[in-house]
């Protein structure tokens, strides 16, 4: 019984494991946006039992962003702060900063704004602003100073149109992050310890993560206006709605507008009249009032469109042309008078032949009287008699007469009839059981009915239509002045 309790133990644990694998790689999101993105990472000396986790989670999250024209930069802060990798968007570049991001000793106080400030300094270096993020971590408690510092820091970054998000482990503060991130919501506790970073990833990543995934519409009709509509994910992201901004270039003028609709997956913006055609107009989005911008340009082009005048030119001339054929099959009816012989007569069917009763009994033989040696009664020998057959083949009236001496009484003889066999009964009539109907049986029977409807209708008209060997004559009609 232990035995069989320990196998069971075994056999739950290893289902246990593969649905939570199965679970995971079907949790396996990613994100297409452009950005910049800046990790900064606290490698003081309480974290020195903890830093395999801490890059378990970055390796994890930066093999989430799968654009190939994303960049990133590894940043460590304890007492000073060390650029491992600065800003690059080659892939190779990356992996070789992740091996040196695993070869950190952790050691020294945590000076989270010397991370922030190095992150700034990359920003201030790039010769076009784009959208950035910057991913602080910490697990402590920042003191007085250094958090002052670290605050105007992360707001000067954001004057470089950044995006800033903490992730707390353990025993931090989390009024401290809430001030130094955007909001509360982009800043993201981890209570249960750095084990527990794995599964903040994909909260972190669908919180950060900013794409577009189509324009509409892709191209729009000259002197036309129009509305641009741009699908995607975390258009709602910004601290306020004024913050977005649709920048629309046309012939190097730049409008900058506000949106109509603000969703986070559903952008709409108003836009300017293309009065030639070939021009475009560029499209970027912002979503911190212009300072960078989620994507590269997408152009939208003017072409020429139609106004539906040839489809209706098209449908008139099929209407007419219909009528000409319909007009040509029905003129011979109208001027040519034809008259026919109709067709014989079926004569009636014959009746069926009156089946003939057989009696399967044999016939009785009655013995026959010769009268004429009995005497008659009666004025001449001869009396007029009624005879009335008895039940036994005589007669009570010839039982009466007086039988004469030399009357001779025959009885036939006995001669054996073949007795006639009842016909055989007739078989049971066989049931045949009702096919059973289909889905399709009403709507087979109704396109049946209606396609022999009409195809007696068109009977009907191709009889009475005349044919080359038709001779018949022309009715004209005059119109005769009134006198």
């Amino acid at each position: 019984m232990i035995m069989g309790t320990h196998w069971r133990k075994h056999i739950v644990l290893a289902l246990t494991i593969m649905i939570n694998s199965l679970i995971c790689k079907s949790e396996d999101a990613s994100c297409n946006g452009v950005f910049d993105i800046y990790f900064v990472l606290d490698r003081s000396g309480s974290v020195s039992d903890h830093w395999g986790e801490i890059y378990g989670f970055v390796e994890q999250l930066t093999n989430r962003f799968v654009s190939p024209r994303m960049r990133v930069s590894y940043i460590a802060f304890s007492s000073r702060a060390v650029v491992i990798l600065p800003l690059t968007g080659d892939r190779s570049e990356i992996t070789e900063g992740l091996k040196l991001l695993s070869q950190i000793k952790p050691a020294g106080e945590t000076y989270m704004h010397e991370g922030m400030k190095a992150a700034l300094d990359q920003m201030k270096a790039q010769t076009s602003r784009s959208s950035s993020i910057i991913i602080a971590l910490t697990d402590g408690k920042l003191e007085v100073y250094p958090f002052d510092l670290t605050v105007q820091e992360a707001d000067a970054a954001r004057g470089y149109g950044a995006r800033v998000y903490c992730v707390g482990v353990m025993d931090f503060d989390q009024t401290q992050l809430a001030d130094i991130a955007d909001s509360t919501d982009q800043v993201f506790p981890v209570l249960a310890g750095f084990h527990a970073l794995k599964t903040i990833v994909n909260s972190v990543l669908k919180q950060s993560c900013t794409e577009i995934f189509r324009i509409e519409p892709s191209s729009i009709c000259v002197n036309e206006s129009f509305n641009i509509v741009l699908r995607g994910s975390g258009f709602s992201r910004p601290r306020r709605a004024e913050e977005v901004v649709c920048s629309l270039t046309v012939n190097q003028k730049t409008y900058n507008q506000q949106p109509t609709v603000v969703e986070d997956g559903y952008l709409m913006c108003p836009a300017p009249l293309l009065r030639e055609i070939g021009e475009s107009i560029e499209v970027l989005i912002s979503l911190n009032s212009g300072k960078s911008y989620i994507s590269s340009p997408i152009t939208i082009y003017a072409t020429a469109c139609s106004n539906g005048i040839w489809v209706l030119w098209l449908l008139l001339a099929l209407l007419l042309l219909a009528g000409l054929a319909v007009l040509w099959w029905l003129w011979p009816l109208c001027c040519t008078v034809v008259i026919r012989d109709p067709p014989p007569s079926r004569p009636p069917p014959t009746p069926p032949p009156m089946p003939v009763e057989v009696d399967p009994l044999p016939k009785h033989r009655w013995p026959t009287v010769d009268a004429s040696y009995y005497g008659g009664r009666g004025p001449g020998g001869i009396k007029r008699m009624e005879v009335r057959w008895g039940e036994k083949g005589s007669t009570e009236e010839g039982a009466r007469l007086t039988k004469a001496k030399n009357a001779v009484v025959t009885m036939p003889e006995e001669v054996e009839e073949p007795i006639i066999p009842r016909p055989p009964p007739r078989p049971a009539p066989t049931y045949h059981p009702q096919e059973q109907s289909k889905w399709y049986t009403p709507i087979k029977g109704r396109y049946d009915a209606l396609l022999a409807l009409l195809r007696r209708q068109y009977d009907r008209v191709a009889v009475m239509r005349p044919t080359a060997q038709d001779k018949g004559r022309c009715i004209n009609f005059t119109r005769v002045p009134s006198t």
